[in-house]
């Protein structure tokens, strides 16, 4: 018996029927997961009480093992799932780890399983107020090495804050230097009965720049319209992400009404600009947008689309933080010689030493005193 045989988590059939979202392997398919960053892993399986079920419009047959794993039999005869759940949360996630088999190999994969709670769908895409705090991606929530601020919430992070009237800010504070503004890309947002779409640049600008507006600042990767009077063909090169997040379910940890975490099946799409760019580069270059970047290009509502991956995420609601001052220390990050740290904000001395941690603040050539005699340690010959 496998290690992760000995540590699964139970379940029964009640709670297996219905809809689940998680990322796998599926047999006959490996490498629609498996063959770069851009792909699909996230899946949405469906479990019918009579023992049956569908994922991505292939049908399986399903049964509990002994120890409460469900086994997922494609009917094709392409090969078995197994899904062991090592850990449930109080939303109703579970961790899990798959063991997908066919003929050629096992593939193991984690991920966490996502049940969809329709009533929890309705109220997020119609009732609930997603515009009044920043969402922040599951992956730096979980993160063990994120810098956290005094109350242990993860401030150098990935995130969305959607706005009121449909606008959006797409943010990045993960690597805030000495007086960095965070990085910022405009974009709009929308949402329909079951899902959420949001759209942005693909070029990041650095707070207090109010960034390019979305969607006709948007700059091409190729930047070809310093090179080609684009507009004389009636062509644009806007380079744009797309993120389709099919509501799974939400989270509500303290009962005020307000959601604290929304869990998603979320697709990203990264479009070039106008299908005709592709033509007119191989007309003037010689090579087209494919033989540049070595890839098939798909021409999708008249936009040259370069790949879309797709996984189960989460994403909190933060509604303490502050995308100008990720510190909450009163100083805006841009401004702030440590923007991670509450309680340094300035260095007169410029000697990379915050003036609170620095025991001579101007002076640049000293900062300590290791034996406290009143002398600087580069000053001391004997500072031990």
């Amino acid at each position: 018996m496998f290690a992760h045989e000995r540590m699964v988590v139970p379940l029964d059939e009640g709670l297996i029927v219905g809809q689940w979202g998680i990322d796998a392997i599926l047999p006959g398919d490996p490498d629609g997961c498996l063959s770069s960053n851009w792909n699909t892993c996230g899946r949405l399986f469906t479990f019918h009480s009579d023992g049956t079920g569908e994922v991505d419009g292939r049908v399986f047959t399903w049964l509990l093992s002994g120890n409460g794993a469900p086994l997922l039999t494609m009917l094709d005869g392409s090969g078995s799932v197994e899904i062991y759940a090592h850990a449930a949360y109080d939303d109703g996630v579970f961790s899990v780890l798959t063991r997908t088999t066919t003929a050629e190999r096992q593939y193991l994969f984690h991920s966490e399983a996502v049940q969809r709670d329709p009533q929890r769908v309705a109220e997020v895409t119609k009732e609930m107020d997603l515009s009044f705090a920043p969402l922040i991606t599951g992956f730096d929530v979980t993160d063990p090495n994120v810098i956290r601020d005094l109350n242990g919430l993860p401030i150098n992070v990935f995130g969305f804050d959607l706005r009121e009237g449909g606008d959006l800010l797409n943010f990045n504070t993960e690597d805030l230097q000495s007086y960095d503004g965070a990085l910022i890309r405009n974009g709009r947002w929308s949402s329909t009965e079951d899902s959420l779409h949001v759209e942005y640049c693909y070029n990041w600008s650095r707070s207090p720049d109010v960034g390019n507006s979305y969607p006709n600042e948007c700059l091409g990767y190729f930047l070809l319209s310093e090179y080609l009077p684009l507009d004389d063909y009636g062509l644009a090169e806007r380079t744009i992400y797309k993120r389709d997040w099919e509501v799974l379910s939400a989270s509500d940890f303290n009962d005020d009404g307000r959601l604290d975490r929304l869990h998603v099946m979320e697709s990203v799409s990264l479009f070039m600009g106008d299908c005709g760019l592709e033509q007119l580069v191989k007309d003037m270059f010689g090579q087209s947008y494919t033989d540049f970047l070595g890839i098939d290009f798909v021409c999708e509502d008249g936009q040259i689309k370069y790949g879309t991956f797709q996984r189960v995420q989460f994403y909190d609601v933060s509604p303490q933080y502050d995308i100008s001052d990720v510190d909450s220390d009163g100083v805006p990050n841009h401004e702030d010689f440590a923007p991670y740290d509450f309680f340094e904000v300035s260095d007169r001395d410029s000697d990379g030493v915050g003036d609170q941690s620095d025991l001579y603040p101007d002076d640049p050539t000293e900062s300590a005193d290791s034996d406290n005699d009143g002398i600087g340690n580069n000053a001391d010959e004997d500072d031990d």
